[in-house]
């Protein structure tokens, strides 16, 4: 048989490797990464410059190192430096997006490594179009334009507020980056549609992968539930509620801290921990104070992926209630770790949580609904405990590990850089 032809492949990426810090966030990122890597494929990787970087990192010789074949450069975007937070901040954060696009190409252009690249794959919004116009000057080379999925189909059906309309005009560049020509768009299968809305917006199915991400089976750590109550200074019968996601206005972590006073008035030991860290962070803590439950909250701040699968291990019950899109990985994590979800029928949703089968489903239209499905939750430890199991023999099933999910994917742009021709 045929050794594979080693490619040089260029990653451009507006968003870093961890969402939150080293190790912390999602890991389907790096795992694509560490992924064409480690199939011995070539991988130069373009970024941001964040403080206290160099232009140009080798991996080998710094502390964030994916592997021996991933060499990472990163470029200076001073707009990335200005307006942290609200509308001003989501003006700048849109405004070094395209910064970071246009310095991104022109990076490469002038960069005579890039002269023997085989692929170019823009993962999400603004390294779709830092790739495209690299492209424009590199046609020799395959563009692949990545995204984890595309909440705006589901925005479009829950346009009642304010924030959302600003939420929905702050991601239509999504749109534009979708436009973008390209020979292969890979699109996270992560609930939101996002297949139906690239047909919708003229993109060939022939284009199109559709994939569900990965779950470490081989990770599930048994741990301890009343050393960590102890650790947090709470009663050892506490029951744990536990959420994992980047604290932002479209995460919904809000809902559940809106539903405690109900539940903690039926169940006065129930404590809802939080994973993760965002804009939204000081925002969450000041509604738990004015709900009159702040003892019976816990930030628990950005956790590695470990930690993370640690604390599901403890927790009696998984929430997930974002606003457009409910099938993350912390989700079918959970699952996985048979641990009982409540969530949110939206989207689809439905696909992999059936209510009362392998999970618990609330109508997002009335907001009693959450308080009142945790509640019985609580008082029905069978059911949880049926739903669990349903819930892992579910993913077993039915999901692959990360390590074959990758696989499939770097197997499927080794397939598309062979094609000689190929229209975009």
């Amino acid at each position: 048989m045929e050794k594979e032809k080693v490619l040089h492949v260029l990653i451009t990426s507006f968003l870093d490797v961890w969402s939150m810090g080293n190790e912390r966030g999602a890991p389907s990122f790096f795992n694509t990464i560490y992924g064409f890597a480690d199939a011995g494929h070539k991988v130069s990787l373009v970024l941001p410059k964040r403080s206290g970087d160099t232009i140009e990192l080798n991996h080998a010789e710094k502390t964030e190192f994916i592997h021996k074949n991933v060499k990472i450069f990163r470029i200076s975007i001073p707009l990335l430096h200005y307006g942290k937070k609200g509308i001003i901040g989501m003006i700048f954060r849109k405004l070094s997006g395209f910064q970071f696009a246009f310095r991104a190409a022109k990076f490469c252009v002038a960069n005579s490594e890039m002269k023997q690249i085989d692929v170019i794959y823009g993962h999400e919004d603004f390294g779709i179009a830092a790739g495209y116009l690299f492209n424009r000057s590199y046609k020799r080379a395959k563009f692949v334009s990545r995204m984890k999925g595309i909440a705006l189909f589901c925005m479009w059906k829950r346009l009642v507020t304010f924030k959302d309309a600003l939420s929905l005009l702050s991601d239509t560049f999504r749109l534009i980056a979708i436009r973008l020509p390209c020979n292969l768009f890979i699109m996270t299968n992560d609930g939101s549609n996002g297949d139906q809305f690239l047909q919708r917006l003229g993109v060939s199915n022939l284009k199109i992968k559709f994939l569900k991400n990965g779950i470490y089976k081989s990770r599930v750590p048994i741990k301890i539930k009343s050393s960590y109550c102890r650790n947090l200074n709470i009663p050892e019968n506490s029951f744990l509620m536990l959420s994992a996601c980047r604290l932002d206005s479209g995460k919904g972590v809000d809902l559940t801290i809106k539903s405690l006073p109900g539940i903690v008035e039926a169940h006065a030991n129930c404590i809802f921990l939080i994973i993760g860290d965002g804009v939204e962070r000081n925002n969450l803590e000041q509604l738990a104070r004015h709900c009159n439950i702040e003892e019976h909250v816990v930030f628990l701040g950005a956790q590695t992926h470990q930690e993370t699968l640690e604390w599901i291990s403890i927790c009696d019950l998984f929430v997930s209630t974002n606003h457009y899109s409910n099938l993350s990985n912390q989700v079918f994590e959970a699952m996985w770790s048979m641990k009982c979800v409540i969530t949110i029928d939206f989207c689809a949703t439905s696909s992999v949580i059936q209510h009362l089968e392998t999970g618990y489903l609330i109508d997002r239209s009335d907001d009693k609904l959450l308080t009142r499905g945790i509640v019985k939750l609580i008082d029905d430890s069978n059911l949880r405990l049926k739903l669990a199991e349903a819930a892992h023999h579910f993913v077993n099933d039915n999901f692959d590990t990360w390590e074959q999910r990758i696989e499939k994917e770097v197997k499927i742009v080794e397939k598309l850089s062979r094609i000689l021709f190929v229209f975009h």
